[in-house]
């Protein structure tokens, strides 16, 4: 938007004190002011608008600020929402509420939606067919230009040049055990394989380490190993990568990849940083936060779905070993990414249509 509109001012809002953090890293010298939302009551929302007085609003993703959106209608100011996603639990509990929920759908000026099936439940609650557009996921274009700036050289991460990594990103308890019992399994097929495990939940690293332990694993903590040059371990088999803000560039020195959350049922986690870094990817069957991406890479090529460790142990190993099999998934995910490219520009011009709609 700051390339498209120069002479713009982009005013971008956040509601927690993280997302202000990285706002600021991440947007210093693109927008114009950087400001908490408002709180969602009729006065603070008014005179947050009148005094901003924008000419267009985008709303990320479904976090749904009623009061906000009536006064934007009430003082016609067009509104748009962007990658816009319904899953099926959102969707039940849309229309037991539909008295609520239909009212704030049909404030917006326009839907921008990641899928058809998001579309097809759209019109269900009662969304006119005219305010919806399918310009699919942001995600698809934001996952490289960071990745490629954080990512570690091996020379910085104490692996050997030779070492193939399988990168377990984002796990959750119930899950650690199966992924160390099949890393084992395949430590003694594969001698340089080293496991790099990513706990969502960083603080839980103590237990993962003892987890480790009880299975015979040696853990080196990546936190400790940035911390204390001088006293590096080697890391033979268990990379445990419990910093923040680092998993994504990890994926670039993956040669496999498994997506956390999804052999339990937790929703499972964004698989596109491993795709944008053409790496094959495993994941379990509860992916339903993803549900339209999972379907997409496994439609490819590009994932494959297991269900317990033995067929885990089963895939990675004919991943690993085979050189056909692992070019055609990378060869697969590049072709997804390439297919999805232009979903940044897509939603550019639907917000050039809207500001020249508003006279803007």
């Amino acid at each position: 938007m700051r390339r498209e509109f120069p002479e713009a001012v982009l005013v971008v809002s956040v509601t927690t004190r993280t997302g202000m953090e990285l706002a600021a890293e991440r947007l210093e010298g693109i927008v114009n002011h950087l400001l908490y939302s408002p709180f969602d009551l009729p006065p603070v929302v008014s005179r947050f608008i009148g005094r901003l007085q924008p000419d267009l609003f985008i709303l990320v993703e479904t976090d749904f600020w009623p009061n906000w959106l009536l006064g934007l209608r009430q003082k016609q100011i067009p509104s748009l929402l962007v990658n816009g996603r319904i899953s099926q639990a959102s969707f039940r509990r849309y229309q037991r509420l539909a008295w609520f929920f239909r009212p704030m759908f049909q404030s917006f000026t326009r839907l921008s939606l990641q899928s058809a099936s998001d579309r097809s439940r759209c019109l269900e609650l009662g969304i006119a067919a005219d305010a919806i557009r399918i310009l699919g996921n942001l995600k698809y274009d934001t996952g490289l230009p960071d990745n490629r700036r954080v990512a570690p050289s091996r020379e910085k991460t104490g692996l050997d040049h030779q070492a193939r990594i399988w990168l377990c990103g984002s796990t959750h308890r119930g899950e650690e055990e199966t992924l160390l019992r099949v890393a084992l399994e395949l430590k003694s097929e594969i001698p340089d394989l080293v496991l790099v495990l990513a706990p969502r939940d960083v603080n839980r690293r103590e237990e993962l380490v003892r987890l480790a332990q009880k299975l015979g694993c040696k853990p080196v903590l990546r936190s400790r190993w940035l911390q204390e040059p001088g006293n590096r371990d080697r890391i033979d088999m268990l990379l445990l990568l419990d910093t923040i803000g680092e998993l994504a560039g990890w994926y670039q020195l993956a040669d496999l990849a498994f997506i956390g959350g999804s052999l339990v049922p937790e929703g499972g986690h964004n698989p596109l940083e491993a795709a944008t870094c053409s790496v094959p990817v495993l994941f379990g069957p509860h992916m339903d936060d993803f549900t339209d991406i999972a379907a997409e890479m496994l439609a490819c090529g590009g994932a494959r779905t297991v269900h317990s460790g033995e067929e885990m142990l089963g895939l990675a190993r004919d991943i690993l070993n085979r050189p056909d099999q692992h070019q055609a998934m990378q060869r697969a995910q590049q072709q997804l990414i390439a297919k999805h490219s232009e979903v940044t520009t897509r939603h550019i011009e639907e917000i050039k249509a809207l500001l020249h709609q508003s006279g803007s």
